[in-house]
């Protein structure tokens, strides 16, 4: 009988850990508008922000149809499917752009739901930080 219940109470915990992935209420925590704040890493480990001499405001949609879209200075960069799933305790998006130019898969941390950080895959990659827009 303990077996049967430590058993529920863990499968209870997997299912509650997962805020972003599965549901489509779950996965509504992402859905929106995101405006690009920073981004920091690289080899030099040096941080770029839209006031930084090449660049310029970047944001990113995510649409409750699975859809995403990425803009420079209001210009439409890429777009295509996004997928949300749940590897090593961390969340990971995986990006679909077809024939546009490619984003790599990234690490998901939502702060307080106003907040989004993804984490580029990779050694001496770039963290990026996002505020929820309007």
């Amino acid at each position: 009988m303990k077996l049967n219940i430590i058993m529920l109470l863990a499968f209870l915990l997997t299912v509650t850990s997962c805020s972003i992935v599965g549901s489509d209420s779950n996965k509504s925590t992402i859905v929106g508008e995101w405006e690009w704040i920073k981004s920091t890493g690289g080899f030099a480990g040096h941080t770029i922000t839209p006031d930084s001499p090449g660049y310029s405001k970047q944001q990113l949609h995510f649409g409750r149809d699975d859809e995403f879209s990425f803009f420079r200075a209001d210009t439409l960069v890429t777009s295509g499917q996004y997928s949300l799933s749940k590897e090593s305790d961390k969340i990971m998006i995986e990006y679909n752009t077809g024939n546009s130019p490619h984003i790599p898969d990234q690490w998901v941390e939502l702060n307080k739901n106003d907040i989004l950080v993804l984490n580029d895959r990779c050694a001496d990659c770039y963290t990026s930080t996002y505020k929820r827009g309007n």
